[in-house]
């Protein structure tokens, strides 16, 4: 009822202590701004008056003598408002204000503590203050903030007035302006945005700022280094490459994706495969995994998977060039896996956090390949009397998760082979015909479908035993085979991610950022390996499969 709540003064009740001390016992206080349809009614006192009781509070005290001491407070769990912050005072309003400006940060937080005023006269400043952060002018991250709303709300005017061109098009608000500024590289702001945001077409900020405007890419005044304090990022003690405490703000403000990112790739990629080290402080074992696959992958050919990546998804796209100056020698690979986890993290922070939490795999799939592209169409056909649905149905993403049926454990007690369950889940319907129903007939339909194209990476997830993996996966399309090999496997256990990386002469490589760093440990050749091999490794069970292209 009270917490929080401001309240004025109007009686106590006291008593005497043990050492003949006064002692309040209840405080009756007058609760102010309630809304005029609420009334707080006590019998025996006046409306929205209520009484505020002492209470007790035990805690135990360890002496320098070892010895302990029982301590116990009583009081009434009150606070004297003799002062409130510029940042506590927000969302509330006040009849008298009194306000002091002299340590207020900027001219946001002399706009919140003078705001909370309902009346000019019921405002008092207390003592002179410095009139530079009203008058200095606006800092450029947040003309570049406003400005960016104005741009959106450019966009959703466009859009609903039927003139936005198709192409103007994002899945996150970074895409969205970028597809924008693109179309509106050689015109000018809008006459009605507000002067202090117009940019025109020769305006060197303006073009630098356009620039900036790259998918998840973080936005930094030119020439303006940030005031905030580094994250500071840890890695194994002793450790020759720990990344050092201001690299993370230097990747933040630094690392953009675009086209001019991909000027010198190199093309000699690496017989032994490398790997990520884990990062004793923010857990990285989840990314470790997945990117030493996808690093690896990446080395067989570099201009041809950095196309690939980039056509992809936004992120792989980020980490291409990443990855590139890591192999050039401009970074380490840690340099590089933390300045997409800085990107991974600000597009989702609770999906993507810092610290000793760490994620899942699944997660990382899930914005690393597009999962929501679909490469086929099937519709739902009727063996028995011919029925074909009319709505095409769009299937087949990137990222499937393999768990045979219990029709399908009963049929092949022995582990059915991942092809074989691919092509049953992808023609399975539990859906009946509508025709033969009317009929009598209970016969399911089935799913003809049709590839239109086929993933360059393609992850399966193991949620139970049961699938046998197949080295390769075929895909039809229209009569010519695409290929795609097994690259990696992913492993899970203890709290722990490692990975398997498979090159193409199919020599096996484990790696474990925690036990062999950058390294990775040859184990054989699938050809000689048993077929069991790839399902554990170090006592940790298979959860995911790489498929690559090539």
């Amino acid at each position: 009822m009270t917490k929080g709540q401001e309240a004025l003064v109007v009686g106590w009740d006291e008593s005497v202590g043990p050492a003949g001390q006064r002692v309040l016992d209840t405080l009756f206080v007058q609760l102010l701004n309630l809304p005029t349809e609420r009334t707080i009614n006590i019998p025996g006192l006046p409306p929205n008056v209520v009484p505020l009781v002492r209470t007790s509070s035990h805690i135990t005290v360890l002496l320098e003598d070892d010895s302990l001491l029982s301590v116990v407070r009583e009081q009434v769990t009150s606070l004297l408002n003799f002062s409130i912050t510029d940042y506590t005072a927000q969302g509330k309003s006040r009849h008298q204000n009194p306000v002091d400006l002299t340590n207020c940060k900027d001219h946001k937080a002399y706009y919140v503590a003078l705001s909370r005023a309902t009346t000019a006269a019921g405002t008092i400043i207390l003592q002179d203050f410095s009139s530079d952060k009203i008058t200095c002018g606006m800092a450029g991250y947040l003309r570049q903030k406003l400005h960016e709303l104005e741009q959106l709300d450019e966009i959703t005017r466009l859009q609903f007035a039927g003139t936005l061109p198709r192409f103007v098009t994002g899945l996150y608000r970074r895409q969205l302006i970028r597809s924008y500024t693109t179309w509106k590289s050689n015109a000018e702001d809008p006459v009605h945005f507000h002067p202090c945001m117009r940019r025109t077409v020769s305006d060197k900020v303006g073009n630098d700022l356009d620039r900036s405007f790259d998918d998840y890419a973080e936005w930094a005044p030119s020439g303006v280094k940030s005031r905030k304090r580094p994250r500071q990022i840890g890695t194994d003690s002793g450790n020759a490459d720990s990344v050092k405490p201001s690299a993370r703000k230097k990747w933040k403000n630094d690392y953009k994706v675009g086209p001019e990112r991909f000027s010198s790739i190199i093309s000699a990629p690496a017989i032994v495969p490398v790997g990520f080290i884990w990062d004793a402080s923010d857990h990285s074992c989840g990314y470790d995994a997945m990117l030493t696959i996808l690093t690896n992958v990446w080395r067989d050919n570099p201009p041809q998977w950095s196309s690939v990546f980039r056509a992809t998804s936004p992120l792989l796209a980020a980490f291409t060039p990443l990855i590139q100056e890591a192999a050039n020698g401009m970074q380490t690979m840690e340099q590089a896996r933390d300045a997409l986890r800085i990107i991974m993290h600000d597009m989702q922070p609770e999906s993507f956090p810092y610290g000793p939490v760490g994620t899942t795999i699944d997660r990382i799939v899930s914005v690393l390949l597009p999962v929501d592209n679909t490469h086929a169409v099937g519709r739902l056909s009727c063996g028995s009397c011919g029925y074909i649905s009319q709505d095409p149905l769009p299937m087949f993403n990137p990222y499937v998760c393999a768990i045979p049926t219990p029709a399908q454990s009963r049929r092949y007690p022995e582990g059915i082979l991942l092809t074989t369950w691919l092509g049953e889940h992808l023609t399975r319907s539990v859906v009946r015909c509508p025709t033969c129903r009317l009929n009598g007939s209970r016969a399911r339909l089935a799913v003809m479908f049709e590839m239109e194209s086929v993933p360059p990476l393609f992850v399966v997830s193991l949620d139970k035993d049961g699938i046998i993996y197949s080295r390769t996966v075929s895909f039809d399309m229209g009569g010519e085979m695409s290929v795609l090999r097994l690259r990696g496997v992913i492993y899970s256990g203890w709290g722990h991610f490692t990975a398997r990386y498979i090159s193409l002469n199919g020599v096996v490589w484990y790696h474990d950022g925690i036990l062999t760093g950058r390294s990775c440990v040859e184990e054989g050749n699938l050809d000689t390996l048993s077929t069991d091999f790839l399902v554990s490794a170090r006592g940790r069970r298979a959860i995911n499969l790489i498929y690559a292209k090539g």
